[in-house]
């Protein structure tokens, strides 16, 4: 499901069974961003998305946003999946989990194809540009190219409010430099 088949394949080589359904294997193409391998199994069973749970495809949105994902989260998209679909510990989006990890390409994706800026996280009713200041904070390492200080303009231009964000150093999560820098310039 992580698009490691170089270790499905050394664990199937030392016994493990190949127990992946093809909801499996679609999901995994998919996180892939395997236009290919997504088309050939669609070819061969065109009811496949139709049959994924509405779980299933939230965490394959959420691990294509935390990533930078952006390619397989536009299959994902195209494919009908919702762009506001929830899922994690956190009953949070998929916009959510990109501002987090500063995955400016998937925040731009998302909110291009209407994902609400103001969406309410499950646990602490975060909106995604406060994931996104304390993304800059934490600095999650699920993507290899953030850029927190782009998602956060890219949020506040898209209309995403600022109520309730601060900028105390005293913060348990304050922004990074460049976050809060931007976020006083916002403030005019």
């Amino acid at each position: 499901m992580l698009g490691r088949a170089d270790l499905a394949e050394r664990l199937r080589r030392h016994g493990a069974a190949d127990d992946t359904t093809p909801a499996d294997r679609f999901l995994a193409a998919l996180t892939r961003a395997d236009r290919d391998a997504v088309q050939q199994q669609l070819a061969a069973d065109p009811g496949l998305p139709e049959r994924l749970t509405a779980a299933q495809q939230a965490a394959a949105m959420i691990r294509a946003a935390e990533t930078g994902g952006a390619q397989a989260l536009g299959l994902m998209l195209d494919l009908g999946f919702p762009v506001d679909a929830r899922g994690g510990d956190n009953n949070a989006t998929a916009l959510h989990i990109a501002a987090h990890s500063g995955s400016l390409g998937v925040v731009r994706l998302l909110l291009d194809r209407g994902a609400d800026v103001e969406a309410r996280d499950g646990t602490w009713d975060s909106t995604p540009l406060v994931w996104a200041v304390i993304g800059s904070s934490e600095q999650p390492s699920g993507n290899a190219r953030p850029d927190w200080t782009g998602t956060v303009r890219t949020l506040l231009e898209a209309g995403a409010s600022t109520t309730g964000i601060t900028l105390s150093p005293d913060d348990l999560y304050p922004p990074s430099a460049e976050v809060a820098d931007l976020r006083r310039q916002a403030l005019g």
